[in-house]
């Protein structure tokens, strides 16, 4: 920000030199996202069985999707196409203090994506759809498609750290590492890689603005499929361990 200014200064004549360009930028610390494997996902899954079904359709689909918080409490019912099993993600949901909880444009332009949604998840929403009508119908409050998917049961929009903050105590009471629930989109991304889908795909459905975004966050993941990648084609093409 500090560069910005003082380039801005430059271009106004104030000063004649930025003299941020001459700073050196600290390395970033690289830490690996925290995420579930695939028998503590599916694990996960089993779990949330029991749950208020408004917290259990939420975290089905960030696991199913990738998609940030903002993004799935931003999505309405006439986002998702059932029949061809998408969901187009073109606002999110904020809070500021100052504000209160409002709808915003996605992250970035490229946040603006339609996906395609595993019919397990659209089974759980269907499921919850149904749910949500009878609820509204049962407390005298209008229902139709243009409605937010996730709401309060009086309709209102859900807080994003309500979502949050249930997630941080149902985990507690798990036997699964203690995630965050930003953890969800890294366990889905960690999970496509891990089964072979291209980085381009798995940045698309992110909604990262390019795959070297990807590339960085998730390297361990890539390093490990590289590995079985290699193994594959060495017990495939090697024939004494084929014959061993």
């Amino acid at each position: 920000m500090i560069s910005v200014i003082l380039q801005t200064a430059v271009e106004w004549q104030y000063i004649p030199a930025n003299p941020a360009e001459r700073v050196k930028a600290p390395k970033a610390n690289n830490q690996e996202a925290e995420y579930l494997d695939d028998k503590q996902a599916i694990r996960l899954l089993e779990l949330l069985e029991g749950q208020p079904i408004y917290y259990k359709t939420a975290i089905q689909v960030l696991l199913f999707t990738g998609m940030r918080r903002g993004e799935l409490l931003g999505l309405e019912w006439t986002d998702i196409d059932f029949d061809n099993q998408t969901i187009t993600i073109q606002r999110s949901l904020q809070y500021l203090p100052e504000v209160g909880v409002f709808k915003d444009e996605t992250k970035t332009k490229s946040s603006h994506r339609v996906i395609k949604v595993p019919s397990s998840a659209l089974v759980s929403l269907r499921q919850y759809r149904t749910w949500q009508r009878m609820t509204f119908l049962k407390n005298g409050l209008p229902w139709n498609e243009s409605c937010q998917v996730f709401v309060t049961q009086n309709g209102t929009p859900m807080h994003p750290d309500t979502l949050t903050s249930w997630f941080g105590g149902f985990i507690k009471t798990t036997d699964l590492p203690q995630i965050h629930i930003h953890s969800l989109r890294h366990t889905n991304a960690t999970l496509q890689i891990a089964n072979g889908v291209s980085v381009t795909t798995v940045a698309g459905n992110l909604g990262h603005s390019n795959a070297n975004t990807t590339t960085k966050v998730y390297a361990y993941a890539i390093q490990s499929a590289a590995a079985a990648s290699a193994e594959m084609m060495d017990n495939l093409l090697n024939p004494i361990k084929k014959q061993a």
